[in-house]
């Protein structure tokens, strides 16, 4: 639907984007329900290979920025009552260098 590419995965049997400039492949630690509601859990994964581009891997560049990293913030969960915000994307910027 996106149009991305799928490409095998190293460790674990879901595919990653081709595309990507940064895949992490994880597996699955733990699941802690953290409100006892079943609403709001803590996930621990475990990383057990990473797939970087090369153009990608060292310094501040284009990774930073509205062309590199894409968070997805995720209906962020109030902890104790499981009310949520809206979700929304973001990107990261570098507000100021420091050498």
């Amino acid at each position: 639907m996106g149009g991305f590419t799928a490409e095998e995965s190293v460790n674990i049997s879901a595919p990653r984007i081709a595309e990507s400039f940064l895949s992490l492949e994880c597996t699955l630690e733990s699941m802690i329900d953290l409100s006892g509601k079943g609403i709001t859990s803590l996930v621990v994964g475990r990383v057990v290979s990473i797939a970087a581009d090369e153009n990608y891997a060292r310094g501040l560049d284009e990774k930073y920025g509205p062309s590199g990293f894409m968070f997805s913030i995720h209906a962020p969960k109030n902890l104790t009552t499981g009310e949520g915000d809206t979700t929304a994307v973001a990107s990261l910027n570098v507000l100021r260098r420091v050498d």
